[in-house]
């Protein structure tokens, strides 16, 4: 199931991020979920 977010990030780092991944060939949602993941699944393995 996904869900919207509403983030507030500095324009020029969006700038930027959207430029790196459409280099990737992926979705600035996609960056940013998987980043997210790579926070939350230690911690969900710790306990």
């Amino acid at each position: 199931m996904t869900t919207k977010l509403t983030l507030t990030i500095e324009q020029d780092v969006i700038k930027t991020a959207k430029i790196y991944a459409q280099k990737k060939g992926r979705s600035l949602s996609d960056l940013i979920e998987n980043y997210l993941k790579t926070l939350v699944i230690p911690i969900t393995i710790m306990f």
